[in-house]
């Protein structure tokens, strides 16, 4: 049935009506010609049938033959429509058109769609692809597979895999990126613990290692508090990372200071642009300012899950000037403050505040809070060291034998 319909659209189809004459002689004539006739349907003195344009040419002749007048009811398919429109030279040329340009467009790509990704965003990663050849509107045959995936691997190091599959005229990238290990530090290193400031021990809870500071005992920054170095019994020696809680009373003064005189960006133009964007090319209406600053959001015509490349993009710019900016009376004090507690925060986050003494001022070109502070905080840090083991095995061997000559 389905053959049938399209054979009719493509070569034409012709319901027709014979009255007069002897219906059943021109039947007989249409079989002897084999006319394909179908939904025949007979009346009284008349027929009416369905028939191909090949075939309407000799239902005349039977016809004639058996007497009866044959009148085309209604003619369809191709052939009629090129017919009708056979003057309006546009139609023929828009069809070759859009043929054309449905066989030039179905190679190229249409969409890069990126998977994978967790830190890295798909601007990032589309950006580098355009970079490496694999972006809207390109030929398919174009794309080097491999060669992109190279480029994207040098320019972005975050990833530690990445595939590129061209699936008909879109193009799927596959990514996988590397996952920061935590700091850790190697339990097998050798470290003593130093001051890191100068203060009064006031707790000391040494886990490993030589050494015991003194309750009350003052340390200066850089004094040695446990040693990684362990002194045994029989000579030898043992080497640990050393390992304590010290706390100490401390004495430091934390400073923060804002200038009165600033910076500000002011706008001086702005505006938006529309632009047309089909298979990779963009066609602006409007001017965008080369030293402009730029936000950009597209619209691509969709189709449930398909993304075609044709759309609209906005892009609002602006031009910004640089210009001095003094602060109002009072506003420098106050922002200056702000950035003291922002760093005395960061600064004394692990320390007890025993006391804090506060001054502020204000002169002519910057405002300057600061704060002396006396508090409880751990002062032990690691101090690293390498040990010889080649050179210590010599030494000790040397005294062996000092020992058993003397």
């Amino acid at each position: 049935m389905l053959a049938e319909t399209i054979r009719d659209l493509l070569s034409g189809r012709v319901v027709f009506s014979a009255e007069g004459g002897f219906p059943e002689l021109f039947m007989e004539e249409c079989a002897v010609r084999r006319v394909p006739l179908r939904n025949v349907e007979r009346g009284t003195g008349s027929v009416r049938a369905t028939v191909d344009e090949r075939g309407f040419r000799q239902v005349g002749a039977a016809a004639e033959k058996a007497g009866m007048a044959v009148r085309a009811k209604t003619r369809a398919g191709l052939p009629y429509l090129l017919y009708r429109y056979r003057r309006r030279i546009g139609i023929p040329i828009g069809v070759m058109l859009a043929a054309a340009l449905l066989i030039q467009l179905s190679g190229r790509l249409w969409e890069v769609t990126v998977t994978g990704n967790e830190t890295l965003n798909d601007d990032e990663i589309l950006d580098v692809m355009e970079e490496a050849g694999v972006k809207t509107g390109v030929l398919l045959r174009q794309i080097d597979v491999k060669d992109a995936e190279q480029t994207a691997q040098n320019l972005l190091p975050q990833l530690s895999w990445i595939a590129v599959n061209v699936i008909g005229c879109k193009a799927l990238v596959e990514v996988r990126e590397i996952i920061p290990r935590p700091e850790m530090t190697d339990e097998t290193d050798y470290a003593d613990l130093v001051a890191a400031q100068d203060g009064l021990i006031v707790r000391a809870d040494v886990l490993e290692g030589a050494g015991q500071p003194k309750i009350g005992e003052p340390v200066v920054k850089g004094d040695l508090l446990v040693s990684g170095t362990i002194e045994m019994n029989n000579g030898f020696r043992r080497y640990v990372n050393a390992k304590a809680i010290i706390l100490a009373e401390t004495r430091s003064t934390l400073t923060a200071a804002v200038s009165k005189q600033t910076s500000a960006e002011r706008i001086v133009r702005s505006g938006t642009v529309w632009s047309v964007r089909f298979f990779g090319i963009t066609v602006p209406f409007g001017f965008l300012p080369k030293d402009a600053e730029r936000e950009t959001s597209s619209f691509y015509v969709k189709s449930r899950r398909t993304v075609f490349p044709i759309g609209v993009s906005r892009t609002r710019w602006c031009v910004c000037e640089t210009m001095p900016v003094e602060w109002e009376e009072g506003m420098a004090a106050l922002v200056c403050f702000a950035r003291f507690c922002e760093n005395a925060a960061d600064r004394y986050r692990d320390a007890e505040v025993l006391r804090m003494e506060v001054t502020s001022s204000e002169e002519a070109r910057e405002a300057k809070v600061t704060a002396a502070f006396r508090c409880v905080e751990p002062i032990a840090v690691r101090q690293p060291f390498i040990v010889d083991r080649e050179g210590e095995s010599a030494a000790s061997e040397i005294e062996r034998k000092m020992d058993k000559n003397g």
